[in-house]
């Protein structure tokens, strides 16, 4: 977790937009197009925020998941209780995530089957596992959110990358995965990418969320 989430440009507001556009006129030759709407998977080149100056945030392009010399599979999630100990996320940058909603699997009730047989019938348990796929999101909020990021640059990456910062999952949420994304409200969103992010209140784990 997590591993999958869902991203629309026109969730966003025009001045974002037009920016995330004008990137993806003027690409770099080695900087894939960013993606701008859809499924967002690991690997994949999605807009990004970063501090700007003077209370502002700047748009980027930014590749999902940290690289290791000695793994070919991206670190795509950083655990908020350890990105000040853990050298991989320890002087990475803080970065927001725009993203309409994040998805999660749960297990399903394995599917029954009716076999016929010697004029007989028998039910059977197939033994395949069944995977539900859920969207969710902060009720009260549709559209846009901001998950908390972290950002760096990578000497062989052409774009800069990031990885997703996950916490323990709200008590609504915990029968499907034990984590989730930092989501941020639009008030703390800011503090974490200038202010010191031991200190940010994270949202409540009261606050309910809807799945899909």
């Amino acid at each position: 977790m997590c591993s999958r989430y869902f991203f629309s440009i026109e969730t966003i507001d025009d001045e974002f937009r037009k920016i995330i556009r004008r990137l993806n006129r003027c690409p770099s030759t080695k900087i894939p197009a960013i993606k701008m709407d859809g499924e967002v998977f690991p690997t994949d080149t999605v807009p990004a925020l970063v501090p700007g100056g003077a209370d502002r945030c700047t748009p980027i392009a930014a590749r999902w998941g940290f690289t290791l010399p000695d793994s070919a599979r991206p670190i795509i999630n950083a655990r908020v209780e350890t990105i000040d100990v853990k050298p991989l996320f320890k002087y990475a940058s803080p970065c927001l995530i725009p993203a309409t909603n994040y998805f999660e699997w749960s297990a399903a009730a394995p599917e029954a089957a009716q076999l016929a047989f010697d004029g007989f019938e028998a039910q059977m348990t197939t033994p395949r596992t069944t995977k539900v796929k859920h969207a969710i999101a902060p009720c009260g909020k549709p559209g846009l959110f901001f998950m908390a990021g972290l950002t760096r640059h990578e000497a062989h990456m052409p774009s800069p990358s990031f990885t997703i910062v996950t916490r323990e999952a709200s008590p609504s949420l915990r029968h499907i995965h034990s984590r989730m994304p930092a989501m941020l409200s639009m008030r703390d969103a800011l503090l974490w990418l200038t202010g010191d992010r031991r200190a940010l209140p994270w949202i409540e784990t009261a606050v309910a969320f809807c799945r899909e």
